[in-house]
């Protein structure tokens, strides 16, 4: 992650950004209409789960910008908690 990490428009690096922060996202499972919500958790030192949401405003579908800043948002609060 060097100079010019961007998670918030690098589809690749907002997903290894999930996964080495362990953050879950809501499944999609066969939607009729694109989803509504991007939706993303992680899980603190105390067991308890920590959502974010995001409205879609996409109607046609994509959702990949959306889940992005939900990531974003979980590592930032991830962050801010170990700092404080």
């Amino acid at each position: 992650m060097g100079n010019g990490w961007d998670p918030l428009n690098n589809q690749s690096e907002a997903m290894k950004l999930k996964e080495s922060l362990n953050i879950g996202l809501r499944e999609y499972e066969e939607e009729l209409t694109a989803p509504r919500f991007a939706s993303a958790c992680y899980e603190d030192e105390d067991g308890y789960l920590h959502w974010f949401h995001e409205q879609n405003p996409n109607i046609d579908g994509q959702i990949e910008g959306v889940v992005r800043r939900v990531i974003v948002k979980a590592a930032a609060d991830m962050g801010k908690k170990l700092t404080a």
